[in-house]
């Protein structure tokens, strides 16, 4: 099952479909295995290849949101493929709008791969939604390198590169998280909530 899903990711990576890469997939998967998750959010489906990923290295239950409806039907016929369905609830919608009403959940893993510009305004979402000693696993941090470098971003980068940075900075000076950086990829930082 793991080689058919590296197979898919390689595949998706190559027609240019934003799949999480190996590596960090890799670290994603070692999460899991530690954490063993009950309930898992994911904000960004794309294919559905995270939620097979965390599904395969123990997690229980997936409840994952994605906006694009291709991209959503795809997932449901990944999930489906790899015999996961079940254990998976896939939302056909916009994270802006789902989160707030979803704010009285709770998960033991969140992981945040959507809209870039959206990080800091998900934050306090995300917090409240985490359990204590869960973890918020947020992927593409550094955006292509450009948020740790002193140049001002191109224009069209403006907005997603400012908000990666703001995000970095609030997680960073939150007292109630533990952080750690990979400067893996694109970057992911791991946030765990103390309690």
């Amino acid at each position: 099952m793991i080689n058919k899903l590296e197979k898919k990711r390689s595949d998706a990576l190559r027609e240019h479909i934003p799949v999480m890469r190996p590596l960090t997939a890799k670290l994603l998967a070692g999460v899991v295995e530690k954490l063993r998750p009950k309930e898992t959010l994911e904000i960004g489906t794309c294919i559905g290849l995270g939620a097979i990923g965390v599904l395969l290295a123990g997690g229980k239950k997936v409840t994952t949101i994605e906006i694009d409806e291709d991209r959503y039907f795809a997932a449901k016929n990944n999930l489906e493929e790899f015999g996961l369905f079940d254990r998976c609830e896939i939302i056909l919608g916009d994270c802006k709008e789902v989160l707030p009403l979803m704010s009285e959940n709770r998960y033991d893993l969140i992981i945040l791969d959507g809209p870039k510009s959206y990080y800091p305004e998900a934050y306090p979402y995300l917090k409240k939604m985490l359990l204590p000693g869960g973890i918020l696993f947020a992927d593409d941090i550094l955006f292509h390198g450009m948020v740790e470098t002193n140049d001002a971003p191109a224009h069209k980068h403006r907005t997603n590169v400012n908000a990666l940075r703001s995000f970095i900075e609030i997680a960073e000076g939150d007292v109630d998280m533990t952080v750690r950086k990979f400067d893996l990829e694109d970057g992911v930082i791991l946030l765990t909530k103390r309690g």
